[in-house]
């Protein structure tokens, strides 16, 4: 599994997300208990050895990018299996994107408004326990503090400040005029600046009860993730994040090409 589904996932715009939503809840509804048991058995399957290993040996040798990196692949991996298992979700990169909206914003249909917010509430206890099981065996650190929706977008919107500061980006820009840059790929460019911005991000979150350690940079994000599918979050992290690959120069769609071309030849066999 290679980082493309990752970022596929993690740079999709949410509309479009939403739209394949609604597309494909219309061949079948998914209902809230299919929902909890689908997350429930999302989060078991991250307890199995061979993610667990693969965790553990990215915290023993890398550094907060391939620890952050491998805690999204081994989330990511699973939920494309899931999906697979699901062929009544289409199937395919669509069936991904719906499942994950389910698992986050839960049934678009519910018998009642109370109904519906326990079941937004037992969803959001699933991704804490699916963070906790990640950021206990990728960073060796337990969850951070939880950070109601309100206190969760003023993070986001304290990043995209970080983000657009003008020495911040005078630095990205300074980045990109080293003598190395040249002869590096895009996608190795994009992951030069994202190691940048994580170190402004674990600035960023020290007002919030988070260290400014490899730790807190993954609890930070982890409360951020039980929020992924609101538009005030997603929207202000896509905003500041586009910024500053703008800055650099970096094409993302270049970006994708090459991680997706990575990901089909890790798929052929040998």
């Amino acid at each position: 599994m290679s980082l493309a589904l990752v970022l596929a996932t993690r740079t999709s715009s949410l509309s479009a997300r939403r739209a394949l939503s609604s597309s494909l809840s219309a061949r079948r509804a998914m209902g809230a208990t299919e929902v909890l048991a689908a997350s429930a058995d999302l989060t078991r399957a991250l307890e199995a050895p061979q993610v667990t290993q693969q965790l553990a040996a990215a915290r023993a040798g890398g550094d907060t990018l391939v620890k952050w990196v491998t805690c999204n692949m081994m989330l990511t991996s699973q939920l494309v299996a899931m999906a697979q298992r699901l062929p009544d979700l289409g199937g395919g990169n669509e069936a991904i994107s719906h499942l994950l909206d389910l698992l986050h914003a839960g049934p678009a249909v519910a018998e009642s408004a109370d109904a519906a917010d326990a079941t937004l509430a037992a969803l959001r206890e699933q991704t804490r326990a699916r963070w906790a099981l990640l950021l206990r065996h990728g960073f060796g650190c337990e969850l951070g503090p939880d950070l109601e929706l309100s206190r969760a977008r003023e993070l986001a919107i304290a990043l995209v400040d970080a983000y657009q500061a003008p020495t911040f980006l005078r630095k990205v820009s300074e980045l990109m005029r080293g003598e190395l840059m040249g002869a590096l790929s895009d996608l190795e460019k994009q992951q030069a600046v994202t190691r940048l911005m994580i170190l402004r991000q674990k600035e960023a979150a020290v007002p919030f009860g988070y260290s400014s350690s490899d730790e807190g940079y993954a609890q930070a994000q982890a409360a951020l993730q039980v929020y992924v599918t609101d538009a005030v979050i997603h929207g202000s992290i896509m905003q500041g994040t586009q910024r500053v690959y703008l800055t650099a120069g970096i094409d993302m769609n270049k970006v994708m090409q090459q991680v997706q071309r990575q990901h089909a030849q890790q798929q052929q066999p040998a």
